[in-house]
């Protein structure tokens, strides 16, 4: 898939794991993907404002809702 444009930045391939599969982490919402060894922030139920600071910490994986995903990119 080519990078899709969004709200909150390009989505570069999207995963393929399981979330219910994926390790939890502790007292958090989070996860950590066993395949890849990188940790998955679920993003799908927080506000804006947390949103753009979890992403803005760079290069990560998040779990996110169809309806924040399909946001269009406005700049």
């Amino acid at each position: 898939m080519k990078n899709k444009p969004t709200k909150y930045g390009s989505i570069q391939q999207p995963c393929s794991m399981n979330w219910k599969a994926m390790r939890s982490i502790k007292d958090s919402n989070d996860r950590f993907c066993l395949h890849c060894k990188k940790e998955v922030n679920d993003i799908s139920e927080l506000l804006e404002a947390e949103i753009l600071d979890t992403i803005g910490e760079g290069d990560l994986c998040i779990r996110a809702t169809t309806e924040q995903v399909n946001v269009p990119f406005q700049a």
